[in-house]
């Protein structure tokens, strides 16, 4: 059964400290998308009626 997750921790690992900066932080693009999504008040419908 899937289920929806409203929040999910980042996963760190050694591998990540030795990419560059550029591999480990988004586009602008998906970071304007992932602020969008980051906001609260866009899961309260989906919340309210879980």
């Amino acid at each position: 059964m899937e289920m929806l997750r409203l929040a999910g921790g980042q996963v760190e690992s050694l591998f990540d400290d030795a990419l560059p900066v550029e591999v480990r932080e988004l586009p602008e693009d998906l970071a304007r998308l992932d602020a969008l999504l980051a906001d609260a008040a866009l899961f309260e419908p989906i919340s309210a009626a879980w």
